[in-house]
Protein backbone atom coordinates (compact mmCIF):
# COMPACT_ATOMS: atom_id res chain seq x y z
CA UNK A 1 0.00 0.00 0.00
CA UNK A 2 1.51 3.43 -0.97
CA UNK A 3 0.01 6.20 1.97
CA UNK A 4 0.17 10.15 0.18
CA UNK A 5 -0.60 12.87 1.99
CA UNK A 6 -1.59 16.60 0.33
CA UNK A 7 -2.00 19.47 1.91
CA UNK A 8 -4.96 21.04 1.33
CA UNK A 9 -6.22 24.78 2.14
CA UNK A 10 -9.32 24.99 3.19
CA UNK A 11 -10.51 28.76 4.00
CA UNK A 12 -14.31 29.29 6.24
CA UNK A 13 -16.16 32.83 6.19
CA UNK A 14 -18.23 33.12 8.89
CA UNK A 15 -19.83 36.28 10.21
CA UNK A 16 -22.65 37.54 12.37
CA UNK A 17 -23.88 39.23 15.25
CA UNK A 18 -22.97 39.29 18.49
CA UNK A 19 -26.23 38.10 19.77
CA UNK A 20 -25.27 35.13 17.22
CA UNK A 21 -21.87 33.76 18.34
CA UNK A 22 -21.36 35.44 21.71
CA UNK A 23 -19.34 37.60 23.49
CA UNK A 24 -16.49 35.69 21.67
CA UNK A 25 -17.77 36.84 18.08
CA UNK A 26 -15.22 37.43 15.05
CA UNK A 27 -15.27 38.36 11.86
CA UNK A 28 -13.56 35.45 9.71
CA UNK A 29 -11.67 31.92 10.20
CA UNK A 30 -9.12 31.06 8.12
CA UNK A 31 -8.15 27.41 8.92
CA UNK A 32 -5.62 24.66 7.24
CA UNK A 33 -5.96 21.13 7.78
CA UNK A 34 -4.34 18.08 6.92
CA UNK A 35 -5.89 16.01 4.18
CA UNK A 36 -4.49 11.94 3.52
CA UNK A 37 -5.27 10.09 0.34
CA UNK A 38 -4.55 6.44 0.68
CA UNK A 39 -4.00 4.66 -2.64
CA UNK A 40 -4.17 0.67 -3.01
CA UNK A 41 -3.31 -1.83 -5.43
CA UNK A 42 -5.88 -3.10 -7.92
CA UNK A 43 -7.09 -6.35 -5.79
CA UNK A 44 -7.24 -4.24 -2.08
CA UNK A 45 -8.93 -0.96 -3.97
CA UNK A 46 -12.83 -0.06 -4.23
CA UNK A 47 -12.67 -1.33 -7.56
CA UNK A 48 -10.87 -4.84 -7.05
CA UNK A 49 -9.44 -6.20 -10.55
CA UNK A 50 -7.59 -9.59 -10.12
CA UNK A 51 -7.06 -11.86 -12.60
CA UNK A 52 -7.78 -15.82 -12.74
CA UNK A 53 -3.64 -16.86 -12.47
CA UNK A 54 -4.58 -19.18 -15.33
CA UNK A 55 -4.92 -16.85 -18.14
CA UNK A 56 -4.54 -13.95 -16.92
CA UNK A 57 -0.85 -12.83 -14.37
CA UNK A 58 -0.92 -10.08 -11.81
CA UNK A 59 1.79 -7.50 -11.96
CA UNK A 60 2.81 -7.75 -8.35
CA UNK A 61 6.18 -5.07 -8.95
CA UNK A 62 3.21 -1.97 -8.70
CA UNK A 63 -0.08 -3.98 -7.66
CA UNK A 64 -1.21 -3.16 -11.04
CA UNK A 65 -3.15 -5.75 -13.12
CA UNK A 66 -1.53 -6.54 -16.35
CA UNK A 67 -3.57 -8.44 -18.67
CA UNK A 68 -1.15 -10.89 -20.45
CA UNK A 69 -3.20 -13.32 -22.07
CA UNK A 70 -1.69 -16.47 -22.03
CA UNK A 71 1.16 -15.18 -19.91
CA UNK A 72 -0.55 -16.67 -16.69
CA UNK A 73 0.89 -19.73 -15.12
CA UNK A 74 -0.75 -21.74 -17.32
CA UNK A 75 -3.49 -24.48 -16.90
CA UNK A 76 -3.04 -27.80 -15.26
CA UNK A 77 -2.66 -30.38 -18.33
CA UNK A 78 0.02 -27.88 -19.56
CA UNK A 79 -1.24 -25.49 -21.62
CA UNK A 80 0.47 -22.18 -22.21
CA UNK A 81 -0.77 -19.52 -24.63
CA UNK A 82 -3.24 -19.11 -27.43
CA UNK A 83 -3.72 -20.90 -30.93
CA UNK A 84 -1.93 -18.77 -33.62
CA UNK A 85 -4.23 -17.94 -36.75
CA UNK A 86 -7.13 -18.72 -34.65
CA UNK A 87 -9.67 -17.90 -33.18
CA UNK A 88 -9.92 -17.91 -29.18
CA UNK A 89 -12.36 -17.26 -26.56
CA UNK A 90 -12.05 -17.33 -22.86
CA UNK A 91 -14.38 -16.37 -20.24
CA UNK A 92 -14.05 -15.44 -17.02
CA UNK A 93 -10.13 -14.39 -17.11
CA UNK A 94 -10.55 -10.63 -14.98
CA UNK A 95 -12.98 -9.97 -11.84
CA UNK A 96 -14.19 -6.76 -11.35
CA UNK A 97 -15.46 -6.38 -7.69
CA UNK A 98 -17.60 -3.54 -6.18
CA UNK A 99 -15.38 -2.65 -2.74
CA UNK A 100 -17.41 0.21 -2.25
CA UNK A 101 -20.23 1.65 -0.51
CA UNK A 102 -22.36 2.30 -3.70
CA UNK A 103 -23.94 0.61 -6.83
CA UNK A 104 -21.76 1.59 -9.72
CA UNK A 105 -22.44 1.04 -13.62
CA UNK A 106 -19.18 -0.62 -15.50
CA UNK A 107 -18.29 0.60 -18.65
CA UNK A 108 -15.61 -1.02 -21.35
CA UNK A 109 -13.79 1.19 -23.26
CA UNK A 110 -11.79 -0.58 -26.45
CA UNK A 111 -10.57 2.40 -28.09
CA UNK A 112 -7.33 1.89 -27.63
CA UNK A 113 -7.76 -2.16 -27.68
CA UNK A 114 -6.29 -3.91 -31.08
CA UNK A 115 -9.09 -4.17 -33.05
CA UNK A 116 -8.75 -8.19 -32.92
CA UNK A 117 -8.73 -8.16 -29.21
CA UNK A 118 -12.24 -7.39 -27.65
CA UNK A 119 -13.64 -7.78 -24.23
CA UNK A 120 -17.06 -8.78 -23.02
CA UNK A 121 -18.65 -9.47 -20.06
CA UNK A 122 -18.89 -13.08 -19.43
CA UNK A 123 -20.61 -13.68 -16.38
CA UNK A 124 -22.12 -11.05 -13.79
CA UNK A 125 -23.22 -11.88 -9.94
CA UNK A 126 -25.52 -8.80 -9.82
CA UNK A 127 -29.26 -8.29 -10.15
CA UNK A 128 -28.81 -5.99 -13.60
CA UNK A 129 -26.15 -6.76 -15.64
CA UNK A 130 -23.37 -4.18 -14.96
CA UNK A 131 -24.73 -2.54 -12.01
CA UNK A 132 -22.79 -3.58 -9.46
CA UNK A 133 -23.93 -3.31 -5.90
CA UNK A 134 -21.59 -3.38 -3.31
CA UNK A 135 -19.91 -6.50 -2.43
CA UNK A 136 -20.87 -7.66 -5.89
CA UNK A 137 -18.62 -8.92 -9.15
CA UNK A 138 -18.54 -9.51 -12.70
CA UNK A 139 -15.97 -11.64 -14.62
CA UNK A 140 -15.15 -10.28 -18.04
CA UNK A 141 -14.15 -12.36 -20.94
CA UNK A 142 -11.64 -12.07 -24.17
CA UNK A 143 -12.04 -13.38 -27.88
CA UNK A 144 -8.89 -12.56 -29.75
CA UNK A 145 -9.16 -12.97 -33.54
CA UNK A 146 -5.71 -14.25 -35.20
CA UNK A 147 -7.37 -15.88 -38.13
CA UNK A 148 -4.70 -14.17 -40.21
CA UNK A 149 -2.00 -14.39 -38.29
CA UNK A 150 -1.62 -10.29 -37.72
CA UNK A 151 -1.70 -11.07 -33.67
CA UNK A 152 1.05 -13.68 -33.09
CA UNK A 153 3.30 -12.22 -35.74
CA UNK A 154 3.49 -9.14 -34.18
CA UNK A 155 5.62 -8.05 -31.54
CA UNK A 156 3.25 -5.13 -30.28
CA UNK A 157 1.54 -4.43 -27.35
CA UNK A 158 -2.19 -4.90 -28.00
CA UNK A 159 -3.46 -1.49 -25.76
CA UNK A 160 -4.92 -0.71 -23.21
CA UNK A 161 -8.78 -1.21 -21.86
CA UNK A 162 -10.50 1.09 -19.77
CA UNK A 163 -12.71 0.28 -17.01
CA UNK A 164 -14.38 2.90 -16.09
CA UNK A 165 -16.65 2.87 -13.44
CA UNK A 166 -19.57 5.58 -11.87
CA UNK A 167 -22.60 6.33 -9.80
CA UNK A 168 -25.63 7.11 -11.74
CA UNK A 169 -27.08 10.14 -10.13
CA UNK A 170 -30.79 10.69 -10.90
CA UNK A 171 -31.34 13.94 -13.03
CA UNK A 172 -34.57 15.48 -11.68
CA UNK A 173 -37.68 14.82 -12.99
CA UNK A 174 -38.60 15.84 -16.42
CA UNK A 175 -40.89 19.19 -16.15
CA UNK A 176 -44.46 17.89 -16.83
CA UNK A 177 -46.05 18.54 -20.51
CA UNK A 178 -48.19 21.56 -20.23
CA UNK A 179 -51.44 21.03 -20.54
CA UNK A 180 -53.30 22.26 -24.35
CA UNK A 181 -55.36 25.48 -23.22
CA UNK A 182 -58.87 24.96 -22.70
CA UNK A 183 -61.04 26.55 -26.34
CA UNK A 184 -62.42 29.45 -25.79
CA UNK A 185 -66.60 28.64 -25.11
CA UNK A 186 -68.91 29.47 -27.82
CA UNK A 187 -72.79 30.17 -27.01
CA UNK A 188 -76.27 29.81 -28.57
CA UNK A 189 -79.02 32.57 -28.50
CA UNK A 190 -82.19 31.02 -29.78
CA UNK A 191 -85.85 32.30 -30.49
CA UNK A 192 -88.73 29.99 -30.91
CA UNK A 193 -91.39 30.96 -33.49
CA UNK A 194 -94.46 29.09 -34.59
CA UNK A 195 -96.09 27.98 -38.23
CA UNK A 196 -99.79 28.41 -36.78
CA UNK A 197 -102.32 30.51 -35.25
CA UNK A 198 -100.62 32.40 -31.90
CA UNK A 199 -97.69 31.84 -30.42
CA UNK A 200 -97.44 28.81 -27.96
CA UNK A 201 -97.21 29.23 -24.03
CA UNK A 202 -93.60 28.72 -22.91
CA UNK A 203 -94.51 26.46 -20.16
CA UNK A 204 -95.58 23.81 -22.60
CA UNK A 205 -91.83 23.36 -23.65
CA UNK A 206 -89.83 20.80 -22.80
CA UNK A 207 -86.05 21.68 -22.17
CA UNK A 208 -84.39 22.52 -25.41
CA UNK A 209 -81.18 19.87 -25.74
CA UNK A 210 -78.03 20.57 -27.71
CA UNK A 211 -77.14 16.65 -29.17
CA UNK A 212 -73.19 16.00 -29.96
CA UNK A 213 -71.83 14.65 -32.85
CA UNK A 214 -71.93 11.30 -30.77
CA UNK A 215 -75.03 11.70 -30.19
CA UNK A 216 -75.30 12.48 -26.74
CA UNK A 217 -77.16 15.36 -24.98
CA UNK A 218 -74.10 17.57 -23.97
CA UNK A 219 -76.60 20.60 -22.97
CA UNK A 220 -80.21 21.94 -22.21
CA UNK A 221 -81.82 25.14 -21.84
CA UNK A 222 -85.33 26.16 -20.51
CA UNK A 223 -87.41 28.49 -22.17
CA UNK A 224 -88.42 31.45 -21.06
CA UNK A 225 -91.15 34.01 -22.25
CA UNK A 226 -90.54 36.34 -25.03
CA UNK A 227 -92.47 39.18 -26.67
CA UNK A 228 -93.45 38.41 -30.14
CA UNK A 229 -92.32 35.00 -29.98
CA UNK A 230 -93.33 31.01 -28.26
CA UNK A 231 -89.90 31.35 -26.32
CA UNK A 232 -86.33 31.91 -25.98
CA UNK A 233 -83.40 30.00 -24.98
CA UNK A 234 -79.81 30.13 -24.27
CA UNK A 235 -76.97 28.21 -23.56
CA UNK A 236 -73.26 29.06 -22.78
CA UNK A 237 -70.09 26.83 -22.31
CA UNK A 238 -70.29 24.60 -25.71
CA UNK A 239 -66.82 23.38 -27.42
CA UNK A 240 -67.12 24.08 -31.10
CA UNK A 241 -68.46 20.75 -33.27
CA UNK A 242 -71.82 20.15 -34.48
CA UNK A 243 -74.79 20.12 -33.05
CA UNK A 244 -78.60 19.44 -33.35
CA UNK A 245 -81.15 21.09 -31.05
CA UNK A 246 -84.17 19.34 -30.53
CA UNK A 247 -87.41 21.37 -29.20
CA UNK A 248 -90.53 19.62 -28.11
CA UNK A 249 -93.52 21.24 -26.99
CA UNK A 250 -96.88 19.92 -25.16
CA UNK A 251 -100.04 21.68 -24.62
CA UNK A 252 -100.98 19.68 -21.88
CA UNK A 253 -104.36 17.99 -23.39
CA UNK A 254 -102.52 15.65 -26.20
CA UNK A 255 -101.57 18.23 -28.81
CA UNK A 256 -97.71 18.59 -29.52
CA UNK A 257 -95.15 19.74 -31.87
CA UNK A 258 -91.62 19.33 -32.08
CA UNK A 259 -88.63 21.16 -34.34
CA UNK A 260 -85.13 20.56 -34.77
CA UNK A 261 -82.42 22.49 -36.14
CA UNK A 262 -78.58 21.63 -36.89
CA UNK A 263 -75.84 24.00 -36.34
CA UNK A 264 -71.96 24.46 -36.51
CA UNK A 265 -69.87 26.18 -34.11
CA UNK A 266 -66.99 27.41 -34.06
CA UNK A 267 -64.30 28.08 -31.10
CA UNK A 268 -65.64 31.03 -29.08
CA UNK A 269 -68.56 31.87 -31.39
CA UNK A 270 -71.36 33.11 -30.25
CA UNK A 271 -74.68 32.27 -32.57
CA UNK A 272 -78.26 33.53 -32.93
CA UNK A 273 -80.62 31.03 -34.53
CA UNK A 274 -84.52 30.87 -35.06
CA UNK A 275 -86.11 27.91 -34.48
CA UNK A 276 -90.14 27.18 -36.31
CA UNK A 277 -92.01 25.30 -34.59
CA UNK A 278 -94.55 23.32 -36.86
CA UNK A 279 -98.35 23.83 -36.24
CA UNK A 280 -99.58 21.86 -33.53
CA UNK A 281 -101.53 18.92 -33.97
CA UNK A 282 -103.91 17.39 -31.98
Amino acid sequence: MQRRKFVLGMGALATGSAAAFGTGAFSSVEAHREVTVEFEGDSEAYLGLSGDDTYVTDDTDNSRLTIDIGGGSGTEAGGQGLNEYAVTTISDIVQITNQGTETVGVQLDHDDVNENVDFFISDSAADSGDQLEPGQHIWLGVQVDDTDGELSDSSDGFGNLRITTGIEEEGPEPAPEPEPPEPDPASVSGTIDHEGFGNLGPTGFDPVEFIGEDGDVVATADVEDTDGASGSFAVDELGPGDYTIEVFYDDGMGNTTEAEKEISLAEGESKDVVIEMPDIMG
